[in-house]
């Protein structure tokens, strides 16, 4: 077996039977093991998380900070962000912490952090495209109504063009 396959092995329930790892609950139990390759994966996940995570905080204050600029809704948003940011980071804290230690419990937090993220994300994203669909409907009817309103109000009114250049 070449070393490349074996960084992860999925061992079922039933070979583990005198193990430390045996049933959690009626489920499972899942080990991976992580070669130096594997390892160098999950410190490099655990880096842009903290960058993506740092990055969402500072927009998160950036967009709180537009309340005097725009409105409720930027505030509401930044928040969101904040609290992306925080989850990414503190993930990215137990993952690297996993890893150097080799420590199952942190691993856990770090999906468990992950999946909260990926909750959050995905929420905010429905929110704002039903804003967008909201926003777009209103565009179109008001916008209906001011072509009306233009066309109406300009229909005698002529612009020639080559009257200034005395053509």
């Amino acid at each position: 077996m070449d070393p490349s396959q074996e960084s992860t092995i999925v061992t079922n329930d039933n070979s583990l039977e005198d193990s430390p790892a045996q049933k959690i609950g009626d489920s499972p139990k899942v080990e991976f093991k992580l070669d130096y390759r594997g390892k160098d994966i999950l410190l490099g996940l655990a880096r842009w998380s903290k960058f993506v995570g740092i990055i969402n905080i500072i927009f998160g204050f950036i967009y709180c900070l537009t309340i005097f600029v725009f409105s409720i809704p930027t505030v509401i948003m930044g928040i969101f962000l904040i609290l992306l940011g925080a989850k990414l980071t503190s993930a990215s804290g137990n993952l690297k912490f996993s890893v150097m230690e080799e420590e199952s419990m942190s691993f856990t937090e770090a999906l468990d952090q992950l999946r909260s993220y990926m909750f959050l994300q995905s929420t905010m994203m429905i929110i704002v495209g039903l804003i967008i669909i909201v926003v777009l409907v209103i565009a179109l009817m008001f916008g209906v109504a001011v072509k009306e309103f233009f066309y109406e109000s300009t229909q005698n009114f002529l612009i020639n063009f080559f009257q200034f250049f005395n053509l």
